[in-house]
């Protein structure tokens, strides 16, 4: 062998010693091979898990605020309802009040009128009276003498 492969040979052993000893090392320094991820993984785990309560905490509450305020709010519609039906109906009674003295002044008319008509059948009545009494009086002297003949 010439001392020049010697040589390339030295060079090659280094090279593959250098590789080996970085691998080794590097693998040493592997936060997995050494905890140091597991460690950090787990804290971050367990702060996430502090955190998920806090928020679950916290939606809970929330749920409940929510919950207060749909039942508010149904009640405000039922009250926002009534408040309507009220207004509808004194519109109705406005206009049941705008139309009163109108009816009334009517009905009066129609008893007057009812008046008038009781006297005017009461007249009559007492003409057909008369009437009667008048035919049974010719009746009674008329059939008489008609049939004497």
């Amino acid at each position: 062998m010439s001392p020049s492969n010697i040589i390339e040979l030295l060079i090659i052993l280094v090279i593959v010693i250098g590789i080996g000893a970085a691998i080794w090392r590097g693998g040493a320094r592997n936060p997995v091979g050494t905890g140091g991820l597991d460690k950090k993984l787990a804290t971050v785990g367990s702060e996430l898990a502090a955190i998920k309560t806090s928020i679950d905490g916290e939606l809970s509450g929330v749920k409940a605020k929510v919950g207060q305020i749909e039942k508010r709010l149904d009640s405000f519609d039922e009250e926002l309802a009534s408040v309507a039906d009220i207004k509808r109906l004194e519109k109705a009674i406005d206009k049941v009040a705008k139309v009163l003295p109108d009816i009334e002044a009517r009905q009066r008319a129609l008893s007057e009128k009812l008046g008038e008509r009781a006297e005017a059948s009461a007249a009559v009545a007492a003409k057909v009276d008369h009437i009667d009494r008048n035919l049974t009086l010719i009746m009674s002297v008329v059939v008489p003498k008609g049939m004497e003949k």
